[in-house]
């Protein structure tokens, strides 16, 4: 809307508690045509024993752009519908912020509230949708734009951006970062044209909705009865966190866990296994340990992974060939 020659900006609050939110809030911040007026949070934890609290970086990206930070360990607390009416948005944009959003705040802004998803919904509603293309071995996912309601990421959907990954294969934090910087873009695109009127919301196939769960640190402990395929998949959906692990026994009644960070599939789906590796795989359990050429392989309930990189337990990552030399003990042991 012109007022003389200047131009009213539109004015949003942004609610946020993750990394993936920062990439929006940086090209809203930075779009003449927008006014952040505060963003909602939670509270700092501190991080590790006898550390300080750091900034999260969306608090980071706050302060950067001089934008007031709002704290909250619970949005359903009433003082937020005074506050949020205080400030009179325009619109409120959400992206991970965890917490389910009661109907009193939903309904506030004129243009209501707007959540970057980073899958293409109805498929993967809830906490850990990224995490879930990878484990599915998903051929494409992508980024929904959508109006939130009271229900788990089940309102209608102004827009999405599809995304190929069969030829890829991202470990999470990439992934994520190429779905946050995507859901930036497609934000700063929708909301002018969400507000002049000119996007009809799309209602979703609610019959085709699938749902996802929080990943625990135990989702990451391998059972290497999967096939290497599954194995490698969560090798990527669970770096950095919970990271797919597994243990060893180095000495008697001490256990040693190993985080896997890079793996390739000698064997699996029809892909034969080299003429090299084929005698010496032969007759291992699952879980068991052999020696290859760059490092060590591990059978899997169908083919082989060869590790490429790992973490030992209170240690810094390292290729599997430095951690052999040191740990040559381990070849012929049982992970578990």
């Amino acid at each position: 809307m012109r007022v003389g020659k200047l131009m009213k900006k539109i004015k949003i609050i942004f609610m946020s508690n993750a990394e993936f939110g920062v990439p929006a809030f940086q090209k809203i911040a930075e779009n003449p045509e927008f006014k952040i007026s505060s963003l909602i949070t939670i509270p700092d934890k501190q991080k590790g024993r006898h550390l300080g609290i750091s900034l999260s970086p969306i608090k980071n990206a706050a302060q950067k752009y001089n934008i007031p930070i709002l704290e909250t360990e619970n949005i359903k607390d009433e003082k937020w519908e005074k506050t949020i009416r205080d400030q009179n948005p325009d619109v409120i944009v959400v992206a991970s912020f965890g917490q389910i959003i009661p109907e009193t705040l939903i309904n506030i802004p004129k243009h209501k509230m707007l959540n970057i998803h980073p899958s293409l919904l109805p498929r993967y509603r809830g906490p850990s949708p990224i995490q879930y293309a990878i484990l599915n071995g998903d051929k494409t996912t992508g980024v929904t734009i959508m109006l939130v309601d009271k229900e788990m990421d089940h309102g209608d959907i102004l827009g999405t951006w599809n995304l190929e990954i069969e030829n890829w294969e991202p470990a999470y934090k990439e992934l994520h970062d190429k779905l946050a910087n995507i859901g930036a873009d497609l934000i700063v695109k929708l909301i002018p044209d969400w507000i002049a009127g000119k996007i009809k919301p799309v209602v979703q196939d609610h019959s085709k909705a699938t749902y996802t769960k929080k990943i625990s640190k135990e989702d990451g402990h391998i059972d290497w009865n999967e096939p290497a395929e599954v194995i490698k998949r969560k090798i990527r959906a669970y770096n950095p966190w919970p990271g797919a692990y597994s243990f060893y026994e180095k000495l008697p009644s001490k256990k040693v866990r190993l985080i896997f960070l890079k793996a390739r599939i000698s064997e699996c789906l029809g892909v034969k296994l080299p003429s090299s590796l084929r005698s010496l795989t032969r007759g291992l359990n699952f879980g068991e340990i052999f020696k290859t050429n760059d490092g060590f392989g591990v059978q899997t309930g169908k083919g082989v992974l060869e590790i490429k990189s790992l973490k030992p337990e209170g240690k810094k990552e390292m290729e599997a060939s430095d951690f052999l030399r040191g740990n040559i003990d381990i070849i012929g042991k049982m992970l578990a």
